[in-house]
């Protein structure tokens, strides 16, 4: 049953606004599974169609105005069915064919059914309404804005990329050398300039500048030469002459340096989850642009600024609220998330709408309600605006910044909120023992103390004095048996006293 005196905090209720959502789920099924899609049409979204109208395919980009069923009877009667129902032609219902079910499958158990889609394609200065019947549909996509504008670019950055080639004044860091070979192998890249077009970076999401001076993202293309800043060097062949080794130790058995800290320029080099900037892309680099809104992400270090921003749940002292749960506008930070059916994250200038903010510490604020305990703190109170830092968010919208398919950065941080932590409940014989009441501000629990803890010695300690299954008497606790005891002689002598 809802608590009706939280309807105290809240402001009054003006109104109930309900709002329907009009969608409809199309399943793609071509004669190679591997084409075979599925997506769902949201009255209000954008989408890119391609139909067939009047014998000629067609394609527009419109807005999903209606969905509207509609029955597929009004077709002529498919040749003779033996029935003798169809002399006249299947003209209103499929009912006229009797059971044949040749105009038709199934009359009206709605089997023969299909939805007729209305997009509004208008453009300035002009009003174009399109009408298709599921039937004549042959594609349909979400609408990715400059899809169809050039690809090419001379600002590429890629990221999570792997660049093959020749790579000139590469630094290698922690990597493997063998002179006798010259060949590099491991370590990771702090730095280089690209061959152009002697050295390709593939794989990776190319963001950057395209003739039309609009910003997109791409997947599948190639970028042509630029600077490296990272990655992880697989493999590679070390130009003789350009080795120049700064630290590292010698094998003695095989000769090679390990842990090798050097410079060199590198041909047929393997780079994996590289990081490349000031690269080019052009009409031979392939490639498709990608929408990089992220959705249901996990955010770590936002911040909200929000003026709407709610924190319920926390510990407030004085105006700082800890181990709240913020509602609000999250800006900056790192998500983590599925883009173009990916792991992938986002940084950067990003912002979240809708998303959860969990543990983060709130300064500032307008306390509403709670209950006050001693020293000025607060549990339970409704925090109204304020800034809202550090915690873990879920959930919501993510869109700017940049996209990376990095898999080091994707699974690095989400390991540590994912992967259950291994707990130590062994004790320690140099486990320090504090005396006292000890009181601590922990940001994620709360206010806590130790006066529950047995080795606190708030008090002075008096011997437990139990009978046990042993009846024995116990002033003191044996961690072998696990139970209190003492002897009988011990007894006696505390008796005897």
């Amino acid at each position: 049953m809802a608590d009706l005196s939280k309807s105290n905090n809240i402001p009054m209720l003006i109104d109930v606004i309900p709002t329907g959502y009009i969608s409809l789920s199309l399943a793609f099924d071509y004669s190679d599974n591997d084409y075979d899609y599925k997506i769902d049409l949201k009255v209000g979204n954008k989408y890119d169609l391609i139909y067939v109208e009047n014998r000629e395919l067609k394609r527009n980009v419109g807005v999903l105005r209606d969905v509207t069923k509609i029955y597929t009877y009004d077709d002529e009667c498919i040749g003779n069915c033996g029935c003798g129902d169809c002399s006249g032609g299947c003209k209103v219902t499929s009912t006229s064919c009797g059971s044949c079910g040749a105009c038709n499958s199934g009359g009206l158990d709605g089997s023969t059914a299909e939805y007729l889609l209305t997009f509004d394609c208008s453009s300035d200065f002009s009003c174009n309404k399109v009408r298709v019947k599921t039937s004549q549909l042959r594609s349909v996509t979400e609408f990715i804005p400059y899809a169809d504008e050039s690809t090419e670019m001379t600002d590429a950055k890629s990221t999570g990329g792997t660049t093959t080639g020749k790579i000139i004044k590469v630094e290698v860091t922690g990597g493997e050398v063998d002179p006798g070979k010259n060949k590099g192998t491991g370590g990771e890249i702090g730095g280089g300039d690209i061959d152009d077009p002697g050295g390709t970076t593939e794989g990776g999401a190319t963001t950057g500048t395209n003739p039309n001076g609009n910003t997109i993202t791409i997947v599948e293309g190639k970028v042509y030469g630029g600077k490296i800043s990272s990655g992880t060097l697989i493999s590679g062949d070390i130009v003789p002459g350009s080795y120049t080794l700064i630290s590292g130790t010698t094998n003695a058995d095989t000769g090679k340096i390990e842990n090798a800290h050097y410079t060199a320029d590198f041909t047929n080099i393997v780079v994996i989850n590289s990081t490349v900037t000031g690269g080019r892309t052009d009409s031979t680099s392939g490639g498709r642009v990608i929408d990089t809104t992220m959705k249901d992400p996990i955010i770590f270090d936002g911040t909200i600024t929000d003026p709407n921003n709610r924190t319920t749940n926390g510990t407030t002292i004085g105006n700082i609220t800890y181990a709240g749960i913020s509602r609000g506008t999250v800006t900056g930070g790192i998500a983590y998330g599925i883009i173009d059916n990916r792991p992938a994250i986002l940084e950067g200038n990003i912002t979240t709408t809708g998303a959860v903010t969990s543990g983060g510490i709130t300064t500032g604020g307008t306390i509403i309600g709670g209950s006050r305990t001693v020293d000025g703190i607060t549990i339970g109170a409704t925090v109204v605006g304020g800034k809202t830092t550090g915690g873990i968010a879920y959930g919501g919208t993510t869109t700017g910044g940049t996209v990376s398919f990095d898999t080091g950065k994707v699974t690095g941080r989400l390991n540590e909120t994912l992967t259950p932590a291994t707990i130590d409940n062994s004790k320690k014989s140099n486990r320090r023992v504090l005396d006292g009441l000890i009181v601590s501000n922990d940001y994620v629990r709360g206010v806590r103390s130790n006066i529950a803890d047995n080795d606190a010695h708030i008090t002075p300690a008096v011997p437990a004095m139990y009978t046990t299954k042993k009846s024995a008497i116990a002033p003191h606790w044996e961690k072998g048996e696990e139970e209190y005891f003492t002897s009988k002689e011990d007894i006696d002598r505390l008796f005897n006293n």
